[in-house]
């Protein structure tokens, strides 16, 4: 999947061709920064509700 074109990615997700070329030109070919980064702001999230909700 990371081989495909952003035009592509944009079909499969749903989302703006322009935004799929961002979301390209930020990780820099590479899914596994973005990934990251999605995973670490899941983490501070969730570590904030807990902190709301006790």
């Amino acid at each position: 999947m990371a081989d495909l074109p952003p035009m592509v990615m944009s079909d499969l997700f749903g989302i703006h061709p322009k935004t799929a070329e961002c979301w390209a030109a930020f990780t820099g070919g590479s899914w596994i920064d973005y990934l990251a980064i999605v995973q670490t702001k899941a983490r501070q999230e969730e570590s904030g509700l807990s902190r709301s909700e006790a």
